[in-house]
């Protein structure tokens, strides 16, 4: 991995610690390391028109918080199918286990996610 800066996200998030940086197709994923516990937290920056692969984790639970911009979660919903509803900022979305989800973004966005192993 090489070298980045760190960039300036919401006023009220506040990054710190041994953080890596992974790039994707549609933006890239902030985490700390992994190894040090039961739950992972990252910032997941998807880009404007963008959408993150439409994922399962076996046995995971997903939380997710918007910080800037705008966009949707689509899931599965056992009834109706994929659901796709937007992120609103100040309400948490959380995911049960074995979920399909997806993030997509209308702006550039950056969101907040807790993953629960």
């Amino acid at each position: 991995m090489e070298d980045q800066q760190i960039p300036a996200f919401h006023p009220s998030v506040s990054i710190s610690g041994d953080i890596k940086r992974l790039e994707r197709p549609w933006g890239f994923r902030l985490y700390p390391d992994p190894s040090s516990g039961s739950c992972i937290n990252g910032l997941i920056h998807v880009e404007k028109g963008e959408q993150a692969q439409l994922t399962i984790d076996s046995g995971k639970q997903r939380s997710w918080f918007i910080v800037s911009g705008k966009g949707f979660i689509v899931y599965e919903d056992e009834r109706e199918g994929l659901v796709k509803t937007a992120l609103q900022p100040g309400v948490g979305y959380t995911s049960q286990e074995d979920t399909e989800y997806q993030l997509e973004a209308v702006t550039d966005c950056d969101v907040i996610e807790l993953v629960k192993r």
